[in-house]
């Protein structure tokens, strides 16, 4: 019988920034990504409720990314994170 390859949630979102990189994020979608991992949609949905779940992380790992790179000061990145619990909490309204 064959192995079974599994996808964790570290692979699939590796996958999702790199396509992001290069394509922008129109191309975030089920499919590119798991022709990005070869593999189908199943290890995706598998991990990821939904593709605005993985679409919620990609956009924590990018903003994480771009606060790093630029050596922004803790206390700013501690006051967009509130920004960002603000803005959820009124989408709930």
């Amino acid at each position: 019988m064959a192995r079974k390859c599994a996808y964790t949630k570290e692979m699939i979102l590796e996958a999702a920034i790199k396509l992001f990189k290069k394509e922008g994020s129109d191309a975030i979608t089920a499919k590119n990504i798991a022709k990005e991992l070869n593999c189908s949609v199943a290890p995706i949905y598998s991990v990821y409720l939904s593709l605005d779940d993985l679409k919620k992380d990609l956009a924590f790992e990018i903003e994480k990314n771009i606060l790093e790179e630029n050596n922004v000061h803790p206390l700013l990145s501690k006051m967009l994170a509130k920004l960002e619990v603000y803005d959820t909490d009124e989408e709930l309204d």
